[in-house]
């Protein structure tokens, strides 16, 4: 028997109790304790209700054997959004095929309906057995026991639905519905599908809202994925007024926003910003999350940084999730090949999330995107997955001390050229997403200073989405860090050891010219490392 250990849902709220579950021999010894970040290991019992917000580690002694995993608390699950995917829904998709386990086991607390619906003007089938437009035969009874499955483990199913695409045959029936080019010719995508026409002043915007409300209520979806394919940026209605759609989003939005809250308050939208536009009027709109799905010239680290950094002002502190497929899989066959790709994919996660951001890119049962037709995914190795595992868990263990808009980031304030209140020695330091250095994000609340050392040492590129190699294991980085403070412990976490447990780290304090200075060694930076600087409280 594989030992395994798992939670019963992928989130909780505030006052839940959780449940973990053990895969074990029948008479296993077991003790469980749960632990908010560095503070003193809890014993578990069922029927255990978490404290308070935040995210917590777990660990299971099983037999003499260590098992790990993690969880969340939050009030809302739009408060902290794990986007996911779900694609297959044919008749022997129907119940849990091991997809819905294992987005739970991975944290996910939201999943994206992908081409689940009958067609883009209308989303319901009229049969339980459907054909969708690009010929898949789908089951209605599959797409329910998906979204009943994503309910009961605490995540929320969200319905795919494009704003204004609708199939050629609709198209010829409302023709001025349609949007269209500035000498008159009907805008398509791909051939196949005929834009419409969202301002307010159409029909489509009636009936595609209509679809979306239905879609929600009969289906009982928690909310619509509100998607576009970033062209056109400019058209024209039927009697070649402008169409600016940058500007006519945000209304559409909070139309949806409105009718779906009419429906149930717990109700979410998300909307895609295809390569980052229109971010600057779509993030200020009612949006739940500000999702832009990445495409070049965002091709390197930095680029993910900015985006995520850009997200967050602009959408006043929105969730930041961002698509970012992981193309190295589409071509991968040996295994140097695949394992270069599976090296760029916990980079560019590492990178994403220590920035404060989230990634969609995960799904099914542990597959990967690689291509923005979600159907196209690619299954993980399994030999991989217990890797990928403890940065899925850290991500979530570690979750308060990554989410920017309640973390301070101080990076290029506070480290880094003539800055001088944090300095690194004993390997090449960057302040930004460099190959050849270890990155340093730094942050600051009201009680605590947080370090993420992302290792971008000896890569040979920093573009994101290509082939990497395994970065040079850093050991012995020095900080000094000025520190104005009782400082109460300093503790560092990281997904590259086997249970990803905090460990304290110790350190000294010299005065200087400066003030207290606060010493410390960091025994290694192999990936992905979370330090923080407790103070006295």
């Amino acid at each position: 028997m594989t030992l395994d250990i798992s939670m019963n849902k992928a989130q909780y709220k505030l006052g839940e109790s959780i449940q973990i579950k053990i895969t074990a021999p029948e008479n296993a010894e077991i003790q469980i304790t749960v632990r908010h970040l560095a503070d003193d290991p809890v014993p578990y019992h069922e029927g255990w209700i978490p404290p308070g917000t935040g995210g917590y580690g777990v660990e299971a002694h099983v037999d003499g054997v260590i098992l790990s995993t993690a969880f969340d608390v939050v009030c809302d699950w739009r408060e902290r959004i794990r986007y996911a995917f779900l694609s297959d829904f044919a008749q022997e998709d129907e119940g849990d095929g091991g997809d819905i386990s294992w987005l739970t086991k991975a944290h996910f607390n939201a999943v994206q309906f992908y081409d689940w619906m009958y067609r883009h003007e209308r989303l319901l089938p009229p049969d339980s057995e459907y054909i969708d437009p690009l010929g898949r035969t789908l089951s209605y009874p599959a797409v329910l026991s998906k979204v009943d499955g994503c309910r009961g483990h605490g995540m929320a199913p969200i319905a795919y639905g494009a704003i204004y695409a609708a199939s050629r045959s609709f198209w010829e029936e409302h023709r001025r519905w349609g949007l269209y080019s500035k000498d008159g010719q009907p805008m398509s995508f791909g051939g196949w599908l005929q834009f419409m026409d969202i301002s307010r002043e159409s029909p489509w915007r009636a009936h595609i809202l209509s679809e979306f409300c239905q879609t929600a209520q009969n289906a009982g979806f928690m909310g619509i994925h509100m998607d576009t394919y970033g062209f056109p940026k400019n058209a024209y209605n039927a009697d070649g007024a402008p169409v600016d759609l940058a500007e006519e989003f945000p209304t559409l939005i909070d139309d949806v926003k409105k009718s779906l809250r009419d429906l149930h308050t717990d109700t979410g939208v998300i909307f895609n910003c295809v390569g980052n536009w229109p971010v600057e009027t779509v993030a200020k709109s009612p949006v739940d999350a500000v999702y832009i799905e990445v495409w070049p010239p965002y091709e390197r680290y930095a680029h993910l940084v900015s985006l995520i950094r850009n997200g967050l002002i602009i959408g006043q502190k929105k969730q930041v999730v961002l698509a970012a497929y992981m193309t190295p899989f589409k071509t991968a066959r040996t295994s140097s090949d695949i394992e270069a790709a599976e090296n760029a994919l916990l980079l560019t996660y590492s990178v994403i999330h220590a920035s404060g951001g989230t990634q969609l890119v995960f799904g099914e049962k542990a597959c990967v995107l690689c291509d923005p037709y979600y159907a196209d995914h690619k299954e993980l190795r399994r030999e991989f997955l217990p890797e990928l595992q403890r940065y899925l868990d850290h991500a979530v263990r570690m979750s308060e001390l990554m989410d920017m808009r309640r973390v301070e980031d101080i990076t290029a304030e506070f480290s880094g050229g003539i800055n001088t209140e944090f300095q690194f020695g004993g390997a090449a330091c960057s302040p930004f997403p460099q190959a050849g250095a270890v990155w340093t994000v730094v942050g600051r609340t009201h009680d605590k200073y947080i370090l993420q050392l992302i290792n971008l040492t000896g890569l040979a590129h920093d573009f994101w989405n290509k082939p990497q190699k395994r970065p040079e294991a850093v050991t012995g980085l020095s900080v000094e860090a000025l520190v104005d403070y009782e400082v109460g412990g300093i503790y560092a976490a990281s997904p590259d050891t086997p249970e990803g447990r905090p460990a304290a780290l110790p350190f000294a304090v010299k005065q200087t010219d400066r003030g207290q200075v606060v010493c410390f060694k960091i025994p290694s930076v192999v990936i992905w490392t979370t330090v923080w600087i407790a103070f006295e409280s």
